[in-house]
């Protein structure tokens, strides 16, 4: 071999292998770069589907109807404004418009006179459209205390409605 050419791929080497080698910096003094990822332009925000649950919807409730009686289907015809201490049951029924198929609605009893709340009482809709719900709180004790009562009815999208009654 020619030493020219030698020379030229002595320097060719250098230039090749060499780069490797020179000093790199230590762990602490590198700079972490973005990622491409990182420093891409951002896209359109990315929309997560609505959640059920708390998707505002037009269901409305129309009347929560409050009685000591009821038809033999739990529910209440016509509202009473004063019901029985000595009743076994509190009839409420819910009279919902619009109502989803994927909403639930809840009652509430609480006795205003002194605070207590009774068990809250859960139920799914079961059709979609105009529906009534009955919901009914049993008396364990012998006797209601008697003062001001209120039922609540909530839906799931945030609808509520109450209605105020006496017990005597």
């Amino acid at each position: 071999m020619k030493t020219g050419m030698k020379k030229t791929l002595a320097l060719f080497a250098l230039a090749v292998f060499g780069a490797g080698c020179a000093a790199s910096p230590t762990p602490s003094a590198v700079q972490p770069q973005p990622t491409p990822a990182a420093t891409a332009p951002s896209a359109a925000p990315v929309v997560e589907p609505p959640n059920v649950a708390t998707t505002t919807s037009s269901a409305v409730i129309d009347n929560v109807l409050v009685s000591d009686t009821a038809g033999s289907d739990s529910y209440v015809e016509q509202t009473k404004e004063s019901l029985s201490k000595d009743a076994t049951t509190i009839f409420v029924t819910a009279q919902i418009t619009a109502g989803q198929k994927d909403m639930s609605m809840s009652a509430a009893l609480t006795d205003l006179t002194d605070g207590t709340k009774y068990e809250p009482q859960s139920a799914p809709f079961t059709d979609s459209g105009d529906v009534q719900q009955a919901f009914s709180f049993i008396n364990t004790e012998k006797a209601w205390p008697t003062g001001d009562y209120q039922a609540t009815v909530t839906l799931s999208n945030g609808a509520t409605k109450t209605t105020n009654f006496k017990v005597e």
